[in-house]
This record gives structure tokens, sequence and C-alpha cells, in this order.
């Protein structure tokens, strides 16, 4: 029986996973892909993608769709290996989880192969990170448990600073294959995972994020909202506000680079989920 490829795409919170997934999405090249996504907020899968939206699913452009996992991700699996009209699975992973975990649980959905874990960094950030006194053990775990490492937001980042980034993800993880991108702009042949997609991922530790869904709908200063919001010291904020009485902003917080309204316009409602450590 042919086995569906799996390939899970893990990385930090705000590092581009998604924007990764919309790029291999767009130049699928006639690839029927299914989208598994396992995140505390929701996907953001680029607008003119979408052709239609029910329930936990979405059906996509070229015959993909993007469903949600749930609390189930080997039923979830095995109901897409089951349909039969997939050529590929991508698995986009919480920002605060372990690839590992998903990674062991692949064998055990008949019809499903692991083709590898990709692990996505923000070249701006992934230094701080990988140090950092309460994420820093999830991060170096995430970049260790990855085959391909895609150094991300390139061009934000000097020559210098680059190459500090490429040698500490080369010194915590050896043996993976290093990939620079801008926009989380990758090709389907680099994520060819195939060889070494039979390698023995460890369980790994428990981690102890939690994540709330903050929702309001009396009017706020923009910048008040923030401040509330900001005295919590969220790892990540991602969702929607209403501004101008009607219009629908997303909005999130990644790394230390906020995506707002303007400090003097007013929230008439919002529906956000925050991730704490």
């Amino acid at each position: 029986m042919t086995q569906l490829p799996v390939t899970i795409v893990a990385g930090y919170l705000g590092a581009g996973k998604t924007t990764l997934v919309n790029s291999l999405l767009r130049n699928s090249a006639g690839r029927r892909v299914a989208v598994l996504v396992n995140d505390f907020g929701d996907i953001n899968i680029d607008a003119d993608l979408i052709e239609a939206a029910e329930d936990d699913v979405m059906r996509l452009t070229g015959g993909c769709a993007c469903c949600r996992i749930g609390n189930d991700f080997v039923s979830a699996l095995t109901q897409v290996t089951a349909m039969a009209q997939y050529d590929h699975v991508l698995v986009e992973a919480s920002g605060v989880s372990q690839p590992a975990r998903l990674a062991q649980a692949v064998p055990f959905v008949l019809g499903a192969r692991l083709w590898g874990v990709i692990v996505v960094c923000d070249a701006t950030v992934i230094r701080t990170r990988l140090s950092d006194h309460y994420v820093g053990e999830l991060v170096r775990q995430q970049v260790a448990e990855a085959e391909l490492l895609v150094l991300n937001k390139c061009d934000a980042v000097n020559a210098t600073e680059l190459k500090f980034c490429k040698e500490h993800l080369a010194s915590r993880n050896p043996n993976a294959t290093l990939v620079e991108t801008l926009y989380g702009n990758i090709g389907w042949d680099e994520i060819d995972l195939s060889n070494v997609a039979d390698m023995t991922h460890s369980p790994a530790a428990e981690n102890c994020f939690r994540s709330a869904v903050l929702r309001g709908n009396q009017p706020v200063r923009a910048a008040d909202l923030r401040a509330q919001i900001a005295k919590f010291r969220p790892l990540r904020v991602k969702g929607y506000v209403i501004v101008d009485r009607s219009h629908r902003m997303l909005v999130e917080l990644a790394g230390d680079t906020w995506v707002w309204p303007r400090n003097d316009q007013t929230v008439y409602g919002h529906e956000l989920v925050a991730i704490f450590a």
C-alpha cells in the first residue's frame, strides 16, 4: 500500500511557519496537499487560496484542504489518510510544541509515513530565543529535532548576525540541513526529507505553556487594550479586533513586534488568543 508522506512544520511562535505553509500551497505544482493544524490560534491561510470554509475544514485551491486536528492527532491523520485523495500532508505544529511528539505518532497511522521535520527559525531573534531563561530549553529542543532548519527573515539581519545565527544553529544540530529564506519562500524540492524519514524521534519533556482566550465588546482605546495585555507578558497574541465600528482587523504579537491599530483608534470588540509561560 502506498504510504502518504507527512511533513511536520514546527518552530517557535512568530517564526514564520504559516507563511512557509502558504508558500508551499501556492507553489504546490499539482500536488493535492492536506494541511493539519495543531495550534492555539487560527492558521492564517492566504485568502486567495481558500475556496470555502465549513466547520473545521477549509477547501483550498488545487484540491488541497486545511483541517483542524482537535485533541487527537492520530485520529485526524487517520481520517485524512483514509480519504485517499491527497499526495502529501503538512502538519503545522503549535509554536510551543515539541515536534518529536507528533513525529512519534505518525507510524501509528496505517498508510502514513513520516517524511521529516522542518523547524522554522526567525533570524531576527533566534540567538536570543536559544538562550532565553524561560523558553530557551523548548527552542533548543525544537532545533535539535529538525531534519531541515529553515532560517527565515534573513533580509532583516546584517551579514554578521546571519553568520552568527547559522553557526549557532549548526552547533545545536550539526546533522540538519540548513536553508535561508525570505518570507518563508521555500520549494518542494528543498523539503524532500525522504532520506531521513525513518529517524527515531525521542520523546521530549513536558512544557508548561498555557493559553487564554481574551474577548470583549466594550469600546476601549487601542493603546489601552494593548497595555492591558502587555502587563501579563504574553509570548504570543493572535486574533481580531473591531475598529471603525465594523472593520475586522487581524492583529498579533510575534516576538517583540505588534501588528496593532493606531494608538488613537477605538477598539469596539476583540477576540484574541494569548499564550503565556
